[in-house]
């Protein structure tokens, strides 16, 4: 299965021949607007410009090659517009020596196309099925200018395969999606931000606690005890959350924490270790650490707890912590197998399935309907004696 791509083949040019391939048109109004200015893929009010109302610009590639796709861009001057093509015929050559001799086979006919403003790009697609070394654009008439044609950008893409699959169980046809982690606290910028609430058992001023969770990269910011005595910096989360990984970042080597705990609770009076760790040595200033907790409970407080750092006298300071959710993996039951089904849904292939990871979300996808008076309804059978149904919703 093949779909078309959003990558444009030529390479962006910065001469007639260079870096490679051949730019070619029939016209051009002088050498300050040439034609490679139409790949040069810059933005521009008069790039490539062309006298008279007619006219053919090209690109020869290295090897033959099918293009399915193609796009022009409207110039960045809206004054401009007037001179974009409005009829032309999209064409290939396979004998042409220099884009205007030869024969060539039409590919795509347009008529009428105008241009509703500076920078519009318009693109276009063909069933073309064979591989040519030559494209051009042949234009019969511009959108009214009487003395000039003007493209600001002119490109091409070809179908490539669609590296995507879908998973085949007997009569069933199903997709996978994989369980992602997410950050848990917002971007800190005071102690108290949108129900989430920062604090800590010291620190100093000026390296506040909520600086731990503010996501700068500026060492100095940071969090800092006053003491180097066993603390702790807590977070209260809006909402009950589990986390499952988190991280810490280093701003001070020595002020680092080395040993400490991860706690969570859901009343602020009794913690719960969900991880411990000790001779976390040999930090360097900006490096970032994960670790992961056997977490599978949800608290409304997190806090580390720690109790030696990696050798500075007065404090105990971390740069960043990040604690990380890991959301279910989704399996997606489908009615059909089309190609929009494999574009939507597909699993890509660069992607590992862990298949002893478990999943408790299901998610099925229906696609056909019936009417229903004005509207329309969508049936989906489910056995609830092997799945359970907790929530419906209809987007």
């Amino acid at each position: 299965m093949t779909v078309y791509s959003d990558i444009n083949v030529i390479p962006k040019m910065t001469g007639y021949t260079t870096p490679k391939g051949l730019v070619f048109a029939n016209r051009e109004y002088t050498s300050s607007y040439p034609a490679w200015k139409a790949f040069d893929q810059v933005d521009q009010s008069e790039g490539f410009v062309a006298s008279g109302i007619s006219g053919q610009l090209g690109y020869g590639f290295v090897e033959p090659i099918t293009i399915n796709k193609y796009s022009l861009k409207s110039s960045a001057n809206v004054s401009n517009i007037n001179r974009m093509p409005k009829d032309w015929k999209f064409e290939g050559s396979n004998d042409s020596s220099n884009g205007l001799d030869g024969t060539w086979e039409v590919l795509d006919i347009q008529s009428g196309q105008s241009w509703g403003g500076a920078n519009i790009l318009k693109v276009f697609t063909n069933n073309n099925k064979k591989s040519f070394k030559m494209y051009r654009l042949n234009w019969s008439a511009n959108n009214g200018n009487g003395s000039f044609t003007e493209i600001n950008e002119f490109m091409m893409y070809e179908k490539q395969p669609l590296n995507k699959f879908l998973i085949s169980s007997e009569d069933k046809m199903m997709s996978y999606r994989k369980g992602i982690y997410s950050t848990l606290v917002p971007t800190m910028n005071s102690s108290t931000k949108d129900g989430f609430i920062i604090s800590a058992s010291s620190q100093v001023s000026g390296f506040d606690s909520w600086r731990a969770f503010d996501k700068s990269v500026a060492s100095s910011s940071r969090w800092s005890s006053s003491t180097a005595t066993p603390s702790w910096i807590r977070v209260q989360l809006a909402t009950t959350k589990k986390v499952s990984n988190y991280t810490l970042k280093c701003g001070h080597a020595t002020e680092m924490i080395k040993d400490w705990t991860l706690q969570g609770s859901n009343d602020a009076l009794n913690w719960i270790t969900l991880d411990s760790q000790t001779g976390k040595t040999g930090w360097s200033v900006g490096e970032i650490r994960e670790f992961s907790t056997t977490n599978s409970n949800v608290f409304l407080y997190y806090q580390i707890n720690a109790t030696a750092n990696n050798g500075a006298v007065n404090n105990y300071s971390i740069d960043e912590i990040e604690l990380l959710e890991h959301s279910s993996p989704v399996v997606i039951h489908l009615k059909s197998s089309t190609e929009q089904d494999f574009i939507s849904y597909g699993i890509d292939k660069s992607i590992t399935l862990d298949l002893y990871e478990s999943t408790t979300s299901k998610v099925f996808i229906n696609n056909t309907s019936e009417s229903l008076g004005s509207g329309k309804v969508f049936k989906q059978k489910v056995d609830t004696t092997k799945i359970p149904i907790k929530k419906a919703s209809i987007t």
